[in-house]
């Protein structure tokens, strides 16, 4: 049987809600010393400019209810992971001695507001409740809204752990 020797995960975990399971599937399917490094959203929630200006573009779109929706979908499918004691702590509760936790500043600046809207196309949780035929109108709207349409703001959480134990009794739920 082969068993990993390194996770390695750029932006994908915040979309998964149960981190506990997660952990403990790779757990699972790694070796003894492997490591995990993984960096995800600080919290899937944008900043007040940013909310602010999603709202106007919806608005501006005509899609409210549609912006409403997945407001709301996000605050309830994406664990928010303000504390990276917390989620240290639970790293180590499912078999992993942690190397680094945590929460970093990231700032990117675009070439373009073309380029933001791409990226917000692209990334935003919110994008999936547009409708299709709205999503490039909204993203170019929601990023002439913003006060810095070239600059993308936000927290994440870095992690390196490596395996220390294996786990006998199935995961918990966290969260």
């Amino acid at each position: 049987m082969l068993f990993l020797l390194q996770v390695f995960s750029n932006y994908v975990w915040h979309w998964i809600k149960d981190h506990g399971k997660l952990l403990a599937s790779v757990n699972k399917s790694m070796r003894m010393g492997g490591s995990v490094v993984t960096q995800f959203f600080h919290s899937p929630l944008q900043t007040d400019d940013e909310m602010l200006a999603a709202k106007k573009a919806a608005q501006e779109c005509g899609i409210e209810q549609e912006m409403q929706a997945a407001i709301m979908m996000t605050k309830r499918q994406m664990p928010i992971w303000k504390d990276p004691v917390a989620y240290a702590d639970l790293v180590t509760s499912v078999g992993f001695n942690v190397k680094m936790c945590k929460v970093v500043e990231r700032h990117f600046r675009c070439a373009s507001k073309f380029e933001r809207a791409g990226m917000t196309v692209t990334v935003s949780p919110f994008m999936l409740h547009v409708p299709k035929e709205k999503r490039l109108l909204f993203a170019t709207k929601y990023v002439s809204n913003l006060r810095d349409p070239y600059a993308i703001h936000h927290k994440a959480i870095i992690v390196h752990a490596t395996k220390v134990r294996e786990l006998n009794n199935p995961a918990r739920q966290y969260n």
